[in-house]
């Protein structure tokens, strides 16, 4: 993937992933995440992925008030951008199974790791991209975290749209 592709996908999935953590820590104002997530997502996507998020933001506006109906907001969004060929057609890294949100964080794990992309998050935590696509997986996945993060935590997941 190229790294204008990494920071696209990540704008977006960083602001899913700073709901999915707000929601669980109970913390930051979703109401203006919300409002910058939309502008993130409007700006310089396909058509598709405007498509995708649409039920997902009402969904989530109705939701404001519910921490947990919020983070269940944020993985049914990030799974249904992630399995979309929005995201997969910019792997190189061709997944197993395209359909399983599984498969293709696997072949992104594939993709970032050193020898390949070389690409790394921030190490894992309690919140940020690893810990959120952690969630997706049966058990921990291996991100290659090592080093100065090329896609950090502190930039990506952030409410403002960058």
């Amino acid at each position: 993937m190229t790294d204008a592709n990494y920071q696209k996908h990540l704008k977006l999935l960083g602001k899913l992933c700073l709901l999915y953590d707000d929601a669980n820590t109970q913390q930051g104002n979703t109401s203006t995440l919300l409002e910058n997530f939309v502008d993130q997502y409007a700006d310089g996507l396909k058509l598709a992925s405007i498509k995708i998020f649409s039920t997902y933001q009402l969904q989530w506006l109705n939701a404001l008030s519910g921490n947990s109906a919020l983070a269940n907001i944020a993985t049914a969004a990030a799974a249904a951008y992630l399995t979309d060929p929005t995201f997969t057609a910019d792997l190189t890294t061709v997944p197993v199974n395209p359909q399983s949100v599984t498969s293709v964080l696997a072949a992104l794990q594939t993709e970032m790791s050193a020898g390949v992309d070389n690409k790394t998050l921030t190490t894992l935590g309690s919140t940020g991209l690893v810990h959120f696509f952690n969630s997706f997986l049966p058990s921990p996945g291996t991100w290659n975290t090592s080093g100065t993060p090329s896609y950090a935590d502190g930039t990506f997941v952030v409410s403002a749209v960058i």
